[in-house]
């Protein structure tokens, strides 16, 4: 028999006639998610009702508390319609149960359709089944209504995979949380269809760019669905230290060599620990201290190498020289 809390809520059959040629069934419905993908809510869905009058249903659903935990149950639309009220309340034989009615003191038919809504807060922590139909072993009346069915458990099967990639640094997190990545390849488990935002954090050396399913994604932050074996990449590519009009250069010297005369070669505040040779005849002007986006001029750059000046004239400008 269904635990005593159980069978304080559960149905009570009243037959019009003849025969139902099929007991009421229960189903634990497709999840939905909340944009974020913190918290999932799950419909009850009450079918083959034709024919019979029901003053109450119940079930106990089990769910694996690494991955969810129990927020709320709402009444749903069948269940209003017929003047009934949704409730759940811990199971105190089993820690990871919560009981399930949906009730009310009258005598209106519940009809087919959603009977309530339970929602959970999302942990995500692997793959596994997280929420199943009564437990096993329980002993349930011919008379009583338990969740059945196609959809009597929830999995998390969904795998969403994260490359890492490139010269620069820094580090991807999700939301839900999962996926914690600074390099090679990082692998999280969701449910299916549930949105998943990645947010890149890029060292201060660095620029962001996606492939793979978030190849349409611009900026720090990439909101994906999760479907099975998605992949996304990443790229941290490393900021060119220096910086002539629109070009960029990998090294001061290799600025200085495809400088014109009078040009200002721009370098950002970045450690240059290779020489710089000025063997050319011409006048340059070096200034340093930018930030990544070569917008801001407010700290210095570094030359630890020798600076040598054969040739031409070479001014400088926020630039320290070790």
């Amino acid at each position: 028999m269904l635990r005593t809390a159980l069978l304080q809520l559960i149905l009570i059959l009243f037959t019009c006639g003849s025969a139902v040629a099929e007991i009421p069934r229960l189903n634990l419905g497709t999840p939905t998610f909340t944009t974020d993908g913190a918290t999932v809510s799950l419909p009850l869905t009450l079918s083959t009702v034709a024919g019979v009058s029901l003053a109450s249903v119940g079930t106990i659903v089990r769910f694996d508390q690494t991955k969810l935990e129990y927020v709320s149950i709402t009444a749903g639309e069948a269940a209003t319609m017929a003047g009934k009220t949704a409730s759940a309340n811990p199971d105190p034989d089993d820690p990871l149960s919560v009981i399930i009615g949906v009730s009310g003191f009258n005598a209106n038919s519940i009809g087919n359709g959603v009977v309530a809504t339970v929602t959970f807060k999302v942990k995500f922590a692997g793959g596994g089944t997280v929420i199943t139909n009564a437990p096993s072993g329980a002993d349930v009346e011919a008379n009583d209504i338990v969740m059945s069915g196609t959809n009597s458990e929830v999995v998390v099967d969904t795998e969403v995979k994260l490359i890492i990639q490139g010269a620069g640094g820094g580090s991807v997190n999700s939301l839900p949380t999962g996926i914690h990545c600074t390099g090679g390849t990082c692998q999280a488990y969701y449910y299916r269809g549930a949105p998943v935002t990645l947010t890149a954090l890029p060292n201060g050396d660095s620029t962001i760019s996606w492939s793979g399913v978030c190849a349409g994604c611009a900026g720090r932050i990439c909101t994906i669905s999760a479907t099975g074996g998605a992949s996304c990449g990443v790229t941290f590519s490393l900021i060119p230290p220096a910086r002539i009009g629109g070009t960029d250069y990998d090294t001061l010297q290799s600025a200085y060599d495809a400088a014109a005369n009078n040009a200002v070669i721009m370098t950002r505040a970045y450690l240059f620990t290779a020489p710089l040779t000025c063997n050319l005849t011409k006048s340059v002007t070096i200034k340093g201290g930018y930030d990544g986006t070569y917008a801001v001029q407010s700290d210095y750059s570094t030359v630890t190498g020798p600076m040598i000046i054969n040739k031409g004239s070479v001014t400088v400008d926020r630039v320290v020289i070790r």
